[in-house]
């Protein structure tokens, strides 16, 4: 995000409980859940962005998926 400050920290496995953590710290302007590639279709099951996006009324729920990059080596 360009110009602006961005704060981010690994949470719990349960993706629930690492939100309600977070929120528990500071008031955040966006919720961005992070997955790496074979997370995804196990979040998709598990997760309900209406759940998540019930922790904190108003603030916008994204996920991300993240591919490792290669090594150079």
């Amino acid at each position: 995000l360009p110009a602006d400050a961005v704060e981010a920290k690994a949470g719990d496995a349960d993706v629930m409980l690492a939100i309600q953590d977070a929120l528990a710290t500071f008031p955040a302007d966006e919720i961005v859940v992070a997955l790496r590639p074979d997370e995804e279709s196990d979040f998709a099951e598990q997760a309900d962005l209406d759940e998540i996006a019930s922790l904190a009324p108003g603030v916008p729920v994204r996920t991300l998926v993240v591919h490792d990059r290669p090594s150079t080596g």
